[in-house]
């Protein structure tokens, strides 16, 4: 049994991408519902459905990573109080 979110639809995208999308999605939905939910929707998808929801999010953590990194480096660049104000990190 698959326990996929209607919320995001293939309409001609990669399969995995799609569905790591929808694992993730469907992750994200129980975040709030606590551990046990987490554990619980996780254990409904197939091994298959982790494996591409993990890519996913693998792919996801490497893109906000790079683009963190880049977006900070050009606010240094711009200098001035504001550029500094509100740091976190």
């Amino acid at each position: 049994m698959s326990a996929s979110s209607p919320s995001i639809q293939d309409d001609g995208q990669d399969p995995i991408n799609a569905t790591g999308a929808r694992v993730a999605d469907g992750m994200a939905e129980v975040l709030l519902q606590g551990p046990d939910a987490m554990t619980a929707r996780a254990r409904a998808y197939s091994n298959n459905e982790i494996r591409r929801g993990l890519a996913f999010l693998a792919t996801v953590l490497e893109v906000a990573s790079m683009s963190a990194r880049h977006l900070s480096e050009v606010l240094l660049e711009r200098g001035g109080p504001e550029a500094v104000e509100g740091r976190w990190n």
